[in-house]
């Protein structure tokens, strides 16, 4: 896996460099040290910032460099429409391509990542290249950890396995949201990011659509590995959330055993499912739609005005997230005026019985100067309350928050040094894989990467 980590920083310095001179620099990120994450479990290499990262990047790298080329090529609209044709080719490789750091790949390192702060080593089959035959995932799994680890975190806490099982879909979303800030901060082309953004959120929508019509089946499981080690830790991960977020008490060896025998069977398919269960899914199907409550979506990222003599820039989305007690629904508002870029984030966390509010408020790469030196520093603060144990059936409420600031600092050319350091309470925060109180620290380093 560090071999990728390598063989990414390459190829992401050599298509940032074909793009040419300096305008306004898209900043892409590889978080080099993440502790404690990285030191938690073995084989916990990438983190989920570092896979986020790695995933990202190439997205970034790939979009800029193909917009660099086909505006050097000419500006007329026969060439943009190329351009945009060429992103939807890369984004759909990205999507449907079984190879590492492509969109499937990050979203089971979110699953592992989850598993890792559990105390869970796992393996992926996005990386079965380059493990032994007898480590060698099924297709489309995330494998190598026993029954009786999985059963000793759902017992510990069911909400730690529930939020396991949303996790990947969680990076996925993310990594999207991710992207369209970088996009609207650094007024990319409007229909540069409009492929990847539209093609990660149908994956997500269509993946719990095929939970909630319970499009798996028992002749699935009779597909699956005879060796417990190689089999898929859930199967479907929105039937699997459902059921353990129902069933936060029934003991994990009740679903049964394996028709293929050595352990049990992990996967839950429609039959399993309670009317109230099924009926959640449905719900959460139709919920995702609110993701594409989103003007950059249609070509619409930024609303501009004139406020004292600047140009305020606004955009804005709805969102809506799985999390270890239910659901979270936001109002993501991104802004820009002069050297001041921002967003904030109003949030709703729901259990079955509660609605909370939360808020993110968060500046970015705001310059500093410091003799002659410029550092970007970045800060979030978030606020919430959210159900207490993270437990879909409380009805008391836990208040919590989190804070990270992030430094930037120039070393050479386009190459910056960034630390960060974050500290939080209990909370479900998007991908952080710490649910209880944490402090953890990332130094890596930024490519700033021109927009043409």
């Amino acid at each position: 896996m560090r071999r990728l980590v390598v063989v990414a920083m390459v190829l992401v310095v050599v298509v940032s460099f074909e793009a040419g001179a300096e305008t306004t620099p898209v900043p892409i990120p590889l978080t080099l040290l993440d502790v404690p994450e990285a030191v938690v479990t073995p084989q916990h290499v990438p983190t989920w910032e570092q896979s986020l990262d790695l995933t990202g990047g190439l997205y970034r790298a790939a979009h800029l460099g193909i917009h660099a080329g086909f505006s050097k090529l000419s500006t007329a609209w026969w060439s943009v429409l190329l351009e945009t044709a060429a992103a939807t080719v890369f984004d759909l490789f990205m999507m449907v391509a079984p190879l590492p750091l492509t969109l499937g790949w990050v979203h089971e390192e979110g699953h592992r990542a989850a598993m890792g702060v559990n105390g869970v080593p796992s393996l992926q089959a996005f990386d079965n290249l380059f493990l032994a035959a007898s480590q060698r995932c099924d297709e489309g799994s995330v494998c190598g950890m026993t029954d009786d680890q999985i059963a000793t975190v759902k017992q510990r806490r069911s909400a730690d396995w529930v939020r396991v099982q949303a996790a990947g879909m969680e990076t996925e979303l993310e990594l999207m949201r991710r992207l369209e800030r970088d996009a609207f901060f650094s007024e990319q082309p409007r229909a540069l990011g409009i492929p990847a953004s539209a093609l990660m959120l149908a994956s997500v929508v269509l993946y719990r659509n095929a939970c909630a019509e319970g499009l798996f089946s028992n002749d699935d499981v009779l597909h699956e590995s005879s060796n417990m080690l190689q089999r898929d830790f859930t199967g479907p991960d929105c039937t699997g959330f459902a059921v353990d977020l129902f069933r936060p008490n029934e003991p994990y060896a009740a679903r049964g055993p394996h028709p293929n025998g050595d352990g049990l069977r992990r996967v839950r398919l429609s039959s399993d499912l309670t009317t109230a269960e099924r009926s959640s899914l449905i719900r959460a199907r139709n919920l995702g739609l609110l993701n594409f409550v989103d003007p950059a979506l249609f070509g619409f990222p930024r609303f501009e005005f004139a406020v004292g003599g600047k140009r305020l820039a606004l955009g804005a989305s709805l969102q809506h997230d799985l999390t270890a007690f239910g659901d979270a629904f936001g109002l993501s508002v991104l802004g820009s005026v002069g050297s001041l870029q921002g967003y904030a984030i109003v949030r709703l966390y729901r259990n079955e019985t509660l609605v909370l509010p939360g808020l993110t408020v968060a500046v970015r790469r705001f310059p500093i100067r410091l003799g002659s030196v410029t550092v970007r520093a970045t800060a979030q603060v978030d606020l919430w309350l959210q159900p207490r144990d993270f437990s879909y059936a409380t009805t008391t409420v836990m208040p919590g928050g989190a804070v990270e600031v992030q430094a930037a600092v120039p070393v050479v050319g386009p190459l910056e040094v960034f630390a960060a350091l974050k500290a939080k309470s209990a909370g479900w925060r998007p991908v952080d894989p710490f649910l209880d109180a944490a402090v953890t620290g990332r130094l890596g380093v930024n490519l700033l990467m021109p927009v043409l």
